[in-house]
């Protein structure tokens, strides 16, 4: 972060041919980032973001930060002119949003452009204006420290670009969903969105992420984040904004990744994240995920796309293991378990407090979508103070006060052995308590969860436990899998299957997995060999992976009633399971609902 006036320079040629230097304006939203990213380098605290028609017409950035001295301004303007790098070396290690040179004379090369800046420590302030890139005024000016930035008539002359933009509400919306992010990324600064002449959204600055979560996106996407952070000596530190399994999103667009304070965009952290939630989500649901990696700078390469939003990482693996496993503290912890949802089972008893912390949300913030929405247009107010938008923060804060801080290992993994069974619903459900909660156990998905881990693990190479059968059975096979029968014969002997050729086209099943009975067994092999076909090798552990996935579909202990022996050897054995809380295909296993819950519905509180 730079927080000190520091001298603009024009780069030497040798560093700038190092710089990945593209075109930096392709739309307003471009213009935007590079503004605010600046301002976010010369350490403002406040920063002012104001557009007019989706940033066509009028963008304006102001901010608080250490200005510009009256003699650079007009060098900053020059290309690959900048005070964020000064040698080669220098681009080995950027600690800095912007470095290139670029921007400033990228927009005012297609823009009308109008700078005001002056330095704390300066009595004046320097004005300059430039059309299509050229000088038209410049002079002294009084003017708060800082600096302003407004660009109107974009692309005036270059009028090709103007029909590649969108509508004004599309490209409008690409900007506040950006600024959103920044002010995510650095809940310190306080960012005001304008949009038309209306606020959208004013942060408080106090450094609280969730605060920042609620007022830039919903309160429903905040109270449900949990927090972990580590640190690797050898990396840096993470912290990550995760939401358990039962909060999802149909797309991965709350999956927001920052590195040293840079939004990226990266396909190692979106594989991270997914290898984290492996086996926990329903197909087609994603979590949210707000990811904040703070990286030794040499262990990162930033120059390498012209819009700087992809990232090399120096030990991929490493950053993504760190990932993995902070993404997984959270999810051991007791809110993994699905929380049943209070407005289903009694939506007149919700907390009047919490409806009242939403009305003033919905009444006073206006989300991203609200650009692209023509309905709630007329519901957003003309006028939010930056003291009302704390206001509204502190107040969801208090409600939500929750909402969790404490480093992962003061909260203890979830004890399912702490759950004292006492019965059975319809045949299906488990029931049962400890002191604090009420538990439902799908038995089913809880026996597919043990099933799958058990014969995974089988394969791996943990001894399988098996059970002799009195009289075999017999088992037809696909003639198609009887071309290379090693392929799918060899896991399922590793599982505990016990088969030997039979004839042609059967085999004899002279023993089972232990974890299965007879039927189960056989549902099992009958849906494993329909996939069977030499042009899949199950030896691929991912492919094998999903073919035990499906076929453990085949357990049957739903619409069962289990006696207490049965009943609590399932629960045992679940908690033996890496995951617990999920089935393999991202149902729940169990769901709680809590003592204060239950005593609300009838109004015993």
């Amino acid at each position: 972060m730079q927080s000190a006036t520091m001298t603009i320079k024009v780069l030497d040629k040798d560093v700038a041919s190092r710089i990945a230097a593209g075109e930096v304006v392709d739309r307003p939203v471009s213009i935007v980032k590079e503004l605010v990213e600046n301002a976010i380098d010369a350490g403002a605290g406040e920063i002012s973001v104001e557009i007019s028609d989706g940033g066509r017409n009028l963008i304006r950035v102001t901010d608080n930060g250490c200005g510009i001295p009256a003699e650079q301004v007009a060098t900053a303007f020059l290309r690959h002119a900048t005070s964020k790098v000064s040698t080669a070396e220098d681009l080995e290690a950027i600690n800095t949003l912007g470095f290139r040179g670029e921007a400033l004379a990228s927009i005012a090369a297609v823009s009308e452009t109008e700078i005001i800046s002056r330095p704390p420590d300066q009595a004046v302030g320097k004005r300059l204006l430039l059309s299509g890139g050229e000088r038209v005024e410049e002079g002294d000016t009084g003017c708060p420290a800082g600096t302003t930035i407004l660009v109107t008539k974009l692309f005036f002359n270059t009028p090709a670009r103007l029909k590649f933009l969108k509508n004004d509400r599309s490209e409008g919306a690409l900007i506040v969903d950006l600024v959103s992010k920044l002010a995510l990324a650095y809940p310190t600064i306080r960012f005001r969105m304008v949009h038309n002449q209306r606020p959208l959204f004013s942060t408080p600055g106090k450094g609280v992420v969730y605060d920042t979560v609620l007022t830039v996106y919903s309160m429903d996407i905040g109270r449900n984040l949990l927090s972990a952070s580590r640190q690797d000596d050898s990396q840096g530190e993470i912290t990550i904004y995760a939401s358990p399994p039962e909060h999802t999103r149909p797309s991965r667009k709350y999956q927001i990744f920052f590195v040293n304070g840079r939004y990226i965009k990266s396909p190692l952290l979106d594989q991270a994240v997914a290898q984290a939630y492996t086996e926990r989500l329903p197909e087609g649901k994603h979590p949210v995920v707000l990811l904040f990696l703070d990286l030794k700078p040499e262990l990162i390469d930033v120059n390498v796309h012209p819009h700087k939003r992809e990232i090399k990482f120096s030990e991929p693996e490493k950053v993504k293991s760190l990932v993995v496993e902070t993404i997984r503290q959270i999810l051991a912890r007791p809110v993994s378990v699905t929380a049943a949802d209070r407005k289903t089972l009694s939506p007149t008893t919700v907390d009047a407090s919490v409806k009242e912390a939403k009305a003033i949300v919905a009444a006073e913030q206006v989300d991203i979508k609200s650009l692209l929405s023509t309905k709630r247009a007329e519901a957003i107010k003309k006028a939010e103070s930056i003291e009302r938008a704390e206001t509204i923060a502190e107040t969801a804060g208090a409600v939500y006060a929750q909402k969790p801080e404490i480093p992962p290992h003061e909260t203890p993994p979830f004890d399912i052995l702490s759950i004292r069974l006492f019965g059975s619903l319809f045949g299906s459900y488990l029931t049962g308590a400890d002191d604090l909660n009420f538990y439902l156990i799908d038995q089913h998905a809880a026996h597919e969860r043990i099933m799958y881990e058990t014969l995974l693990k089988s394969v791996a190479g943990q001894a399988a436990d098996r059970q002799l059968l009195l009289v075999p059975q017999r088992v037809e096979v696909p003639r198609r899998a009887l071309i290379d029968a090693d392929n799918w014969l060899e896991p399922l002997q590793q599982m505990g299957f016990d088969l030997e050729p039979f004839g042609s086209a059967v085999y004899l099943l002279r023993a089972v997995p232990a974890i299965l009975d007879l039927q189960e067994a056989e549902d099992f092999l009958e849906d494993y060999l329909e996939t069977a076909d030499d042009s899949e090798k199950y030896q691929n552990p991912e492919r094998l992976q999903k073919i035990i996935s499906r076929s453990c579909q085949a357990a049957i202990k739903a619409n069962r009633q289990l006696d207490k022996r049965e009943a609590e050897r399932l629960l045992q054995d679940l908690a033996l399971c890496d995951n617990p809380y999920s089935c393999p295909h991202g149902r729940p296993t169990i769901v709680r609902q809590s003592k204060k819950d239950i005593e609300k519905w009838f109004q015993r509180t």
